[in-house]
């Protein structure tokens, strides 16, 4: 696991592919709070757990998971990520499609053999 200690204000914070994730705000209860200046966080701190962390090199954290995944289970203000929607029952309702408070759109996939288009055929 990394050290929390080697994680240093204004570092950038990079997927496992390289890809942009964020820059980091400051250690806040053992979470990577980035910065909601930077331009992909659609103005909005967002928190990675340290977990998340596969290392450090140099100036960069580089995360376990690439870049587009990293967005799509970061924490917000409130501690909700777009993965967690999936557990909301109103959520994974044929149908439903539910916004995460970081604005990540969610809706539940097709099951395997299902029809395309809500059900309808024609």
């Amino acid at each position: 696991m990394t050290d929390a200690s080697e994680i240093r204000e204004h570092m950038e914070v990079i997927g496992s592919d390289g890809g942009h994730v964020g820059t980091v705000d400051h250690m806040e209860e053992g979470r990577i709070k980035l910065t909601r200046s930077d331009p992909s966080s659609g103005g909005r701190h967002h928190y990675l757990r340290l977990e998340e962390v596969a290392a450090v090199e140099g100036d960069k954290v580089r995360l376990s998971s690439n870049a587009a995944r990293a967005r799509e289970t970061w924490e917000t203000d409130g501690g909700h990520s777009a993965v967690g929607l999936w557990f909301r029952p109103e959520c994974s309702a044929p149908g439903a499609t539910c916004v995460s408070s970081s604005g990540v759109t969610a809706a539940p996939r097709r099951s395997r053999g299902a029809p395309r288009g809500g059900g309808e055929r024609g």
